[in-house]
C-alpha cells in the first residue's frame, strides 16, 4: 500500500544519506575543502533522486552551512 512504499524508501534515504555524510566527511577531511554536491551524487549511484533531494538538506545540517 502507499504507507508501506513511503515506508521503505525512508529506511533507504536514512541508510544512504549516512554513507553519503560519512564519505563526504572521509573525503573532506582528506582534502580539507569543503565538499561538492556533484561529487556527492557521483560517489551514490543507486536512487541519485532520492539521495539528491534529501541530502542537499541534511547535508547543510550536518556541516552547519545553513
Amino acid at each position: 500500500t502507499l504507507i508501506d512504499r513511503m515506508l521503505e524508501p525512508d529506511t533507504f534515504k536514512r541508510l544512504t544519506i549516512t554513507e553519503v555524510q560519512r564519505s563526504i566527511w572521509i573525503q573532506s577531511s582528506k582534502s580539507s575543502s569543503p565538499p561538492n554536491m556533484s561529487k556527492a551524487e557521483n560517489q551514490t549511484p543507486q536512487d541519485d533522486n532520492i539521495v539528491t533531494s534529501s541530502s542537499s538538506d541534511s547535508l547543510g545540517m550536518f556541516f552547519g552551512i545553513e
